[in-house]
């Protein structure tokens, strides 16, 4: 998760620890507050690009965050969280 919004802010040019902190209040650590335990968030990412769920019911619509950001984020979770593709042979 942390590398997940390292490198959310990182693209989105966030240059403060300040602006950084004010994303983990939105994202990580609300998730963390909303279901009461450390570690929720990751839960969240993770559905957010599970197939079963459908994309506007990515997750992330809790949080207080912007068009850009969400898009940003998103495709950081799903470039992280996607499990990897497992070839069998005979």
């Amino acid at each position: 998760v942390n590398s997940i919004l390292r490198h959310t802010a990182e693209v989105l040019e966030m240059k403060t620890n300040g602006e950084l902190e004010e994303l983990y209040e939105k994202t990580a650590w609300f998730y963390d507050e909303k279901y009461k335990r450390a570690g929720a968030c990751y839960e969240v990412f993770a559905r957010s690009v599970s197939p079963s769920i459908a994309s506007e019911e990515s997750g992330l619509n809790d949080c207080k965050i912007d068009e850009k950001q969400k898009e940003v984020l998103l495709a950081n979770i799903q470039r992280r969280l996607t499990p990897q593709a497992v070839k069998c042979r005979a």
